[in-house]
């Protein structure tokens, strides 16, 4: 299921179990009204495992990939508490905003993406299959060629002769970088190096300390404990330094020590401004609402964030993608220009 069709069950699931609807015949709905074969099958085995008596959470609990521990453990505590719509309202709610900030994070990056694929295309282009037509007339040059023609020979045939060991490196490489995420050390190695990127890495960070701070409100709203809160998190989170800050905070909060001081002893993961609403949260004893604020204001930051990496890489990818084609259509036309010039003046 993606991401959108598991929004559209939950809240579905929860409107319908709000009018009145049996959780059975809510299923057999949700199910008819599916078209994807894929969504339509895991709607069908979580309503048959409930038609055999087992809990929705426990259905939901067959599909680690698709309903995360976090999202089965509010579904308990909605069960447990006789408040299962307005438990899973709030997991669409958090469904949807993490889902919204992935997408501003990716749509940051997609553009200058998109413009590296074009560029890479386009000099793919020009070097293999405009050039190399025109190439034997260069060769026949009876003079020294400029500097940018003599490159992009060498480029052309460099290409030409090795190009498909150059590929097989990068199908390896990509292998192995997927094979090695496999080991905690790597990924604790990509997850550090990833923070360390200027402006890509703050926004990285602003994603985890808003999602961290709505789901900890979230489930500290919902009756659940800050301990066991706090474990969930730290068993979901897709993050190795965001997974060991919980954890540690988990320890230091089981020591009998305050939620602010654990958040302040990893201040490169949770910026002073989480700190300092969290200690007040925590003196006043909203702390909940405080965690909401910082997940708003982190929100904020990302989305602006955002808009400052696209105002910035714009230009100069603009730029780049303008002198490597400038460079190739230099090469080209240079020699081409000097024959002209020898023939003009004979």
């Amino acid at each position: 299921m993606r991401t959108d069709e598991v929004i559209l069950f939950v809240r579905r699931l929860s409107l319908f179990l709000r009018a009145g609807i049996p959780i059975i015949s809510a299923l057999e709905l949700i199910q008819q009204g599916a078209s994807r074969p894929a969504y339509v099958r895991v709607i069908k085995a979580i309503s048959e495992e409930v038609l055999r008596g087992k809990r929705l959470s426990d259905a939901l609990a067959r599909f680690p990939r698709i309903f995360d521990p976090l999202h089965v453990s509010l579904v308990q505590v909605g069960e447990t508490s006789g408040s299962l719509s307005n438990h899973l309202e709030q997991i669409a709610l958090l469904c949807t905003r993490n889902r919204d900030d992935k997408r501003r994070m990716m749509s940051a990056a997609l553009y200058p993406l998109i413009i590296v694929c074009a560029t890479v295309a386009l000099t793919a282009f020009l070097t293999l299959y405009a050039f190399p037509k025109i190439l034997p007339l260069f060769k026949g040059f009876h003079q020294t060629l400029p500097l940018p023609t003599r490159i992009l020979i060498g480029l052309t045939e460099f290409t030409s002769n090795y190009g498909w060991l150059v590929l097989v490196l990068i199908v390896l490489s990509s292998g192995a970088f997927v094979y090695a995420l496999r080991f905690s050390r790597f990924r604790q190695l990509r997850d550090r190096i990833l923070l360390s990127i200027p402006v890509f890495g703050s926004m990285i960070l602003y994603y985890h300390a808003a999602s961290i701070a709505r789901t900890l409100s979230t489930l500290l709203e919902s009756g659940v404990g800050i301990l066991t809160a706090l474990d969930m998190l730290a068993k979901s989170i897709q993050h190795s330094q965001y997974e060991e800050a919980l954890t540690h905070l988990y320890t230091r909060i089981s020591e009998g020590r305050p939620v602010a001081e654990g958040f302040s002893e990893r201040v490169t993961l949770f910026p002073s401004v989480a700190v300092q609403l969290i200690t007040a949260g925590e003196l006043t004893g909203t702390l909940p609402e405080s965690l909401r604020n910082v997940a708003q204001i982190y929100e904020q930051y990302l989305e602006e964030r955002s808009r400052t990496l696209q105002a910035l890489i714009e230009p100069v990818l603009m730029l780049i993608m303008g002198c490597i084609v400038g460079f190739v259509a230099l090469a080209i036309i240079t020699p081409i220009y000097g024959l002209t010039q020898g023939i003009s003046a004979q």
